[in-house]
């Protein structure tokens, strides 16, 4: 797992700098140059779970396998979309549910 290079409160104003709609998703990731995926999923966190849900991890987190397999057959299932499957079971990014 790489080290954010942001800590909560910048996270929090490079959503906040789009969510002023004086700029496109585009042009903010440009401008900060972070990934798409990891601005989805810092906005994400951040409307589920809060200032806490950009906080860096402070430690490895491992999955119960059943954990795991229930997640992927929910994503499967199309109920939920896969930002809606991290917040739901709790999983650190999306990369880390594809893996």
């Amino acid at each position: 797992m790489a080290k954010s290079k942001f800590s909560a409160q910048e996270k929090l104003e490079v959503i906040q700098a789009y969510e002023k709609g004086n700029s496109s998703i585009k042009e903010v990731i440009e401008q900060y140059q972070i990934r798409l995926s990891a601005f989805k999923d810092w906005r994400n966190k951040y409307n589920h779970l809060g200032l806490e849900g950009l906080q860096p991890s402070k430690s490895w987190t491992t999955y119960l396998k059943e954990t795991k397999l229930q997640a992927v057959h929910d994503y499967l299932s199309g109920k939920y979309s896969l930002a809606g499957i991290i917040i739901r079971y709790g999983i650190s990014t999306q990369s880390v549910l594809r893996t």
